[in-house]
């Protein structure tokens, strides 16, 4: 009975609920007054068919200050690859003093590896020569691309004593010869006080291995961690007793300058016709690449077909869609980029670089990962397509191309509060483009608001973004040709 009575009460209170919920009216008018009524804005979207031809990226940007790449890789379907390094030899500390009559000894490069690259597992393992030649020039603030040096900068007799291997071991011990060694003992005081004089006159090394063999697929890529890299001097001296004894000093590796080249065979792939496949190679070879005009003559047809027009249209969201086919073997996958993303080339002074768009800062876009879910690459580039319609139709020209290439994430411990880098101002100037658009139409204080989050933390900020010029990849996508190619997919609204 006592169970009967609290079912009972427990159905009126239920009843008593529904009620007293039934009596709220729900209100459909709610934020209708801030609605300008000469304003009707709604969310739409759509997309499109994105034409993707394939380029090959030149001067290619490929400093880098923490690596050396070195090796050669051979495919089928990109060919041949090779790169080949130069980093100047200073000494670790500005003390450093040749007396007592010194004789030389010995000297060892010690190199070590961080990480290894190979297409194929099993090469991996495989054996490398590796070739050491002493600069003729010194390594300037000039040479960052990929091709800024040659075999022509470089004297044609090797440094060491016989041939150093690379194999899976982590450390390349290279043994110099005297003749190389000894220089160093005639160092002037001045030189061994000033990094600069000293890199001047002796210039540094040029390094590379055996070019892989054109008609066989394989060969590996070694990086090498100049942080943990050095060359040890040892040499004889008479000491403050008379006595004549050892001393080792040591050198840093890359500490004013280092340099990384290398060269593609891609070009092949390259063409500005729809094709079945996109190829995408890393460092200097084939990207995918769309034209900023083919862009902007969708979105004039898609904006007369729709009769809009474009100067009342707001971007919320504009994605590049980059699908792929899962290849025959999975671990293809391990080779393609982490993210894509898209770049434009620009020139200052004639002097190229290839940079991400600067929304890339935004942390509510999507950055181009890779979905191995879904077998696609996701890019946005809203500032970009929102920027491209408001341009005169005869404006849009090559500065508004992108490069689709491989992106890189790096971490900063600056803590600056100011800072005089070209790459601040130039983004300092774009956002400040991006804020007034958005103001316009009444979203300024949210643009406003990311673009001095930007701002004010660039300089002390933890994570940068640039073009990957260090690591090689190969991926296959889907061309225009095929049942799953490239789309322009975006979010809008239209002011009427």
């Amino acid at each position: 009975m006592k169970l009967i009575n609290k079912i009972f009460l427990s159905l009126i209170a239920l009843i008593g609920i529904i009620n007293i919920t039934s009596c709220i009216d729900a209100s459909n008018s709610l934020g209708t007054s801030f609605i300008p009524t000469n304003q009707d804005i709604s969310i739409m979207m759509d997309e499109f068919e994105l034409p993707v031809t394939m380029k090959v990226s030149d001067s290619i940007q490929s400093y880098s200050s923490s690596y050396l790449s070195v090796g050669s890789i051979n495919t089928p379907e990109f060919g041949l690859v090779n790169l080949a390094a130069a980093c100047d030899i200073c000494p670790d500390h500005d003390t450093l003093e040749f007396k007592g009559n010194p004789k030389f000894k010995s000297m060892t490069i010690l190199m070590n590896i961080s990480k290894m690259y190979a297409v194929e597992q099993s090469e991996i393992n495989i054996i490398q020569n590796l070739y050491a030649y002493q600069l003729k020039r010194p390594i300037d603030t000039l040479d960052i691309y990929n091709n800024s040096m040659s075999a022509e900068d470089h004297e044609k007799e090797i440094i060491s004593q016989g041939l150093p291997i690379i194999s899976n071991d982590s450390v390349i011990i290279l043994k110099v010869k005297e003749e190389f060694g000894t220089q160093f003992l005639s160092a002037t005081s001045e030189e061994l006080d000033s990094l600069d004089l000293f890199s001047k006159r002796f210039k540094g090394i040029y390094i590379e291995t055996d070019v892989q063999n054109p008609n066989i697929y394989g060969g590996r890529i070694n990086y090498v961690d100049l942080s943990n890299s050095y060359a040890a001097l040892t040499y004889e001296r008479t000491d403050s007793t008379g006595a004549r004894s050892d001393t080792t000093v040591t050198f840093i590796l890359g500490y004013n300058y280092s340099a990384n080249m290398n060269s593609t065979s891609s070009h092949h792939l390259a063409t500005d016709e729809p094709t079945e496949e996109i190829y995408l190679e890393g460092l200097s070879g084939v990207k995918p690449y769309v034209k900023g005009k083919d862009i902007r003559a969708i979105m004039d047809k898609w904006a007369k077909k729709n009769e809009y027009n474009l100067n009342d249209v707001i971007i919320t969201r504009a994605s590049i869609v980059l699908p792929y086919e899962y290849p025959d073997n999975y671990k293809k996958l391990n080779y393609f980029p982490g993210n894509i993303y898209a770049c434009q080339r620009f020139a200052d002074d004639s002097i190229p670089f290839y940079t991400p768009l600067e929304e890339v800062y935004d942390n509510t876009v999507t950055r181009g990962d890779n979905n191995r879910s879904l077998l696609e690459y996701r890019l946005d580039i809203n500032h970009y397509l929102q920027e491209l319609i408001r341009m005169d139709a005869d404006e849009v020209g090559i500065k508004q191309d992108l490069w689709l290439m491989p992106l890189s994430e790096s971490e900063s411990s600056s803590s600056s509060s100011s800072s005089n880098n070209y790459y601040d101002y130039y983004n300092y100037y774009n956002y400040l483009n991006y804020y007034s658009y958005y103001d316009y139409y009444g979203y300024g204080n949210y643009y406003g608001g990311y673009y001095n989050n930007f701002y004010n933390n660039s300089s002390s900020s933890e994570t940068y973004y640039t073009t990957d010029y260090v690591n090689y990849y190969i991926a296959k996508l889907n061309g225009n040709k095929s049942d799953n190619g490239p789309k322009l997919k975006i979010t809008y609204s239209y002011v009427k």
